[in-house]
């Protein structure tokens, strides 16, 4: 009986291993832009590299793992999105004289945290196309074509999707928030 020629090596199987435990983290981050901060991103990040270990032999090249997990931790949003309707959470406030002895850092944390905010609003009102390949691209430093191999588009659909996207945020963005006008 032959070797299975989709089997990896394990060589091979440990690099990809080591490319999936690698890249957990920015499927994390990419995940909380798409679900926000603390809601299911380290599932989402769990399941993605999960279902990349069970597709390992379908994955040959270990520069395709990135892309490969990004497709999948969107996938599970849009599942979950479909699925599961998430009740807001209600944020803890802090009592009033925690503020005073740190005024000035507070000040700015709230300021960073309301400019965060407002982005995260607009970039929810975004198309969900637009959406995934402006933070793919600006946040993740993905090129075109990873984000049309994750959107499952062509590398000019990415481009486009990008540009409209950047364009209608900024345009969101202008009359709240002066520096996104350029």
């Amino acid at each position: 009986m032959g070797a299975n020629i989709l089997t990896p090596s394990p060589l091979e199987r440990a690099e990809l291993h080591a490319a999936i435990l690698a890249a957990r983290p920015a499927v994390a981050r990419f995940a909380a832009h798409l679900v926000g901060p603390g809601e299911d991103d380290e599932d989402i990040a769990q399941e993605a590299c999960l279902r990349a270990l069970d597709a390992s032999a379908r994955i040959r090249d270990v520069g395709r793992v990135r892309p490969f997990l990004f497709k999948v931790a969107r996938n599970l949003v849009l599942d979950r999105a479909r699925h599961v309707a998430h009740p807001s959470h209600p944020r803890e406030m802090l009592p009033p004289d925690a503020l005073e002895s740190r005024a000035p850092a507070v000040d700015e944390a709230l300021a960073q945290s309301e400019r965060a905010t407002i982005v995260r609003a607009a970039l929810a009102r975004l198309p969900e196309l637009q959406r995934t390949a402006l933070i793919l691209h600006r946040f993740h430093g993905l090129g075109h074509d990873e984000i049309a191999e994750i959107l499952g588009t062509t590398p000019g659909s990415s481009r486009a999707s990008l540009h409209l996207g950047l364009r209608r945020l900024r345009e969101m963005l202008r009359h709240r928030m002066p520096e996104w006008d350029r």
